[in-house]
């Protein structure tokens, strides 16, 4: 059996073979150099790739470890002389192999121009016996420069006033210590264009010699402690050193919001001096705020006549830079009033050129930005971990942190609406116009004016009207990614007041004159009174009075007057409250034989009884939650009906003292009209309700009879809850009984059909029948057929009520779309009722017609009263014969 054959059998494995490296040999540190300026600076680091391959049969991690042969444990070099990446691997399966790069700073021990022997030594992380070395020879040369010089920071930004901390870190190359002279100097020099300095998000080229002259640089009085710090290195270690910088806030000293170049310099002794590799920039940030201040922020818009339509008012306002950075000012007036106003922007000078500013800020162009910015600060993670690495690599100990204060660039993003293109029409309405100075400079002042223009009124007060004036500002691309400087304040309201056309006495006099109109108008036109829909309507005593109830729980009296000046219409004056109920009312019955008594039905079911004049409550017939939808009298006012939502017919007997309740007939379905007719000198209640149910309740016997609404041979539409007979009424002799239903059909029943009805007689009581009530049909022969349907609204409006003359010569109709229509009855061939051609009466549009109450004044004279638009009560006139 061969070795690896036995190795895979018992789990052991020969050391040789576990992990394999593949690396250089021979090294060399500090053998480079790097051109800067007049200067030579070494690049004293070296780097190499170790191959570290898993010859075993596990999943392991490796880790690499450098040290000098000879040394018990490295315990006496220097920490962090190299650098690993990455520190340890991932696990790798059997056969991988791992990359390691390894960065050696610098020399473990001070011996240049000497040969060290190094030991790269790779083993696991999980299993001690996977490990492996190798030999390395590291030749240390001699560096040309004994010091390096760091800067951690590309770019640095400050506000005027703030205190910046500028970190620098000299690293020691010699074995011997040294005293170094480190500077700030306000100089760059040229460096290849490939090598680009970026400012913000913006990269740009980096100076040239030419083009250093037109630069700015940092000054001296910025910096607390002075541009020149003397340090003292330990061999072969580093130091940080800080200079503090702050900007002046005072005018005239305050720096403009540009970029300041400057370089690092370092002497030790008499030897040749050393730059640091780069240019190096502070930014100065914007600071400050615009001051923007409106002389006159209420303007007066009048005139001397008809022919000064147009208005002006012009407001002006002064604009001074107090920040270091130029500024393009936006003023922008808005308004939400209806009409827009119409604003014209005065054409003023734009700001001339400063001397006092560099070349690089005054040829700059400003435009406005829109990007949506935060406050974020300069310095982060990543530059910390820079300062960190530079330090660690040289073995110093840092004095204190490299930057003591976080410096944050603040930037705000403009939330002004968007602005208007104004327009080139003078009749245009724009809704904001603006005035635009492309460039404010620092510290100067300019003018500028906005003009709004409105239309006179031609009469009322003077009106006023408010606007905003609203100020945005935007910089340029001139070295800042973007301004945080505030215009103070942003926002100025402006007022406009509008004298009127028309003067005041003019006005006033005519204003009286409105006032007289008015007046007539009202005198003409009933009131109100009501508060809420009216419900039900009577015309009483004689018909010069009207009942009215309403769903604002109250009960009112009306009398008709005649006008005398209208020969066809009579008007309505309120009289009086009868009463104040604690619910709604529904419906009003006017008793027939006792002019000022009427009986009125609750929402809540109660039923009253009250006397109109004086206004008295006589007796509270009925108390309880069963809605009442109508009420009807006998003749005589001996006896009361009362028709219920839960199919309930109830009679209540007005001879004794109680009024109680004489009987009732349950019929099952929801009853919405009642009608008492004399019928063959029998007294009989017609009853209508859901599923277009017609009953006749013969009060002689005590027996119901249902009469077939459709006429056979008809198709008739699904009966269901929703379709039901909405309303009832018959003549003074109860000759005819006309129907009405929500569908919009009314139909008139002769007394002869009724008649044949109720002498039909009575079913054989059955006790198998589950229900009690159980009325007659009536016989379906031709002569007792119901009467054909007459649909009065082809778009099936359903009729709310109806009302027939006492002579039977007009029937009205009210139905859901606010019409009110008188249709004459003439008589045909046969003697059967039929409707002529309808006469409008009323339209009320938006008002549903809900009660009808018609009385014959004279004997070709008719009156009729009605709810109205506005909970108004209506009466209206017609004259005119029905044609028999």
């Amino acid at each position: 059996m061969s070795l690896s054959a036995q190795t895979f059998e018992t789990g052991e494995e020969p050391m040789a073979s576990l992990v394999k490296i593949e690396g250089p040999t021979h090294l060399e540190l500090g053998n480079g150099s790097q051109i800067n300026g007049d200067s030579e600076q070494e690049k004293f680091n070296s780097s190499f790739e170790l191959v570290v391959k898993n010859c075993s049969q596990r999943f392991a991690s490796f880790q690499v470890e450098l040290s000098l042969e000879g040394s018990s444990g490295g315990s006496t070099l220097p920490t962090k002389w190299y650098r690993v990446e990455p520190e340890v691997c991932a696990k790798k399966p059997p056969g991988a192999e791992t990359t390691f790069n390894v960065v050696i700073d610098k020399a473990p021990v001070p011996a240049f121009g000497q040969v060290l022997p190094l030991q790269v030594r790779v083993f696991s992380v999980e299993y001690q016996d996977l490990e492996a070395t190798n030999s390395l020879q590291l030749k240390l040369c001699r560096p040309k420069s004994p010091i390096r010089i760091e800067f951690p920071f590309e770019d640095l930004k400050v506000y005027p006033g703030d205190r910046l901390k500028i970190p620098v870190i000299i690293l020691n190359l010699m074995p011997e210590p040294v005293d170094v002279s480190l500077s700030l100097i306000s100089e760059v020099v040229a460096e290849p264009a490939a090598d680009a300095l970026r400012l913000g998000s913006e990269a740009e080229e980096k100076p040239d010699a030419e083009s250093a002259t037109g630069l700015a640089y940092i000054q001296r009085e910025w910096f607390e402690g002075g541009l020149d710090k003397q340090v003292f290195v330990p061999p072969s270690s580093s130091k940080v050193v800080e200079f503090c910088c702050c900007p002046p806030t005072s005018k005239p000293d305050i720096p403009l919001s540009q970029p300041y170049w400057f370089r690092c310099k370092a002497v030790v002794g008499d030897r040749q001096p050393v730059f640091s590799l780069k240019n190096h920039v502070i930014e100065v940030l914007p600071y400050g705020s615009i001051e923007v201040v409106c002389e006159e922020p209420h303007q007066n818009i009048g005139g001397t006549g008809w022919r000064d339509r147009v208005g002006s008012a012009e407001f002006r306002f002064d604009i001074t830079n107090n920040s270091n950075l130029a500024q393009q000012v936006d003023v922008t007036v808005q308004t939400k009033d209806n009409p827009e106003p119409k604003l014209e922007a005065q054409p003023q000078a734009l700001a001339e050129s400063d001397n006092s500013l560099s070349p690089a800020v005054a040829e700059a162009r400003h435009e406005n930005y829109e990007d949506e910015l935060g406050e974020a600060p300069i310095e982060n993670n990543t530059a910390q971990d820079k300062l960190r690495r530079l330090t660690e690599s040289a073995g110093a100990d840092a004095d204190r942190s490299a930057h003591g204060k976080k410096t944050f660039v603040k930037v705000n993003k403009h939330d002004s609406p968007a602005i208007a293109a104004p327009s080139v029409k003078k009749t245009k309405i724009n809704r904001a116009d603006h005035k635009t100075i492309k460039q404010l400079l620092p510290g100067s002042h300019r003018q500028i004016s906005l003009s709004i223009q409105r239309l006179r009124p031609w009469f009322g007060w003077p009106r006023q009207y408010v606007y905003s004036a609203i100020t945005t500002l935007s910089v340029a691309k001139a070295g800042v990614t973007s301004a945080p400087i505030q215009p103070v304040p942003r926002q100025h309201t402006l007022t406009v007041e509008v004298q009127p056309i028309l003067p005041g006495w003019l006005q006033i006099a005519g204003g009286l004159a409105s006032l007289l109109g008015m007046a007539a108008v009202w005198w003409l036109m009933p009131g109100s009174h009501h508060l809420a829909p009216v419900n039900s309507v009577q015309l009483i005593g004689n018909t010069t009075t009207v009942v009215s109830g309403s769903s604002d729980q109250t009960l009112r009296r009306w009398d008709v007057v005649e006008s005398p000046w209208r020969a066809l219409r009579s008007r309505l004056l309120h009289r009086e409250l009868i009463a104040e109920t604690n619910k709604s009312i529904q419906v009003i019955e006017a008793s027939p034989f006792r002019d000022s008594q009427v009986a009125v039905g609750l929402e809540s079911g109660d039923i009253e009884l009250w006397d109109v004049s004086p206004p008295q409550l006589i007796h509270k017939i009925f108390e309880g939650s069963d809605r009442i939808f109508d009420l009807a009298f006998t003749p005589d006012a001996h006896y009361l009906f009362s028709g219920h939502g839960s199919g309930l017919v109830r009679e209540w007997n007005l001879q004794n003292a109680e009024f109680s309740l004489e009987r009732r007939l349950a019929t099952g379905v929801a009853i919405a009209a009642l009608a008492v007719l004399q019928i063959d000198e029998r007294s009989v209640v017609a009853i209508g309700g859901q599923y277009n149910t017609l009953l006749l309740w013969n009060l002689e016997n005590g027996q119901a009879y249902q009469l077939r609404y459709d006429r056979p041979g008809t198709t008739v539409e699904v009966q269901s809850q929703a379709n039901y007979i909405t309303s009832l009424a018959t003549t003074k002799d109860s000759r005819l009984l006309a129907v009405a239903d929500n569908r919009g059909h009314v139909s008139l029943w002769p007394r002869e059909i009724l008649s044949n009805c109720l002498n039909q007689q009575p079913n054989a009581p059955s006790s198998s029948q589950p229900n009690p009530f159980q009325p007659i049909p009536c016989l379906q022969e031709q002569d007792q057929a119901p009467p054909p349907k007459t649909l009065i609204h082809s778009d099936g409006q359903g009729i709310r009520a109806i009302a027939l003359s006492d002579d039977g010569c007009y029937l009205a109709t009210a139905d859901n779309s606010g019409q009110l229509l008188l249709w004459p009855l003439n008589t045909n061939e046969r003697g059967e009722k039929t409707l002529a051609d309808s006469i409008a009466v009323a339209h009320y549009p938006d008002t549903p017609i809900r009660t009808i109450d018609l009385k014959q004044v004279k004997q070709q004279e008719l009156l009729i009263a009605t709810n109205g638009p506005g909970n108004r009560v209506s009466i209206h006139r017609h004259r005119g014969s029905c044609g028999d």
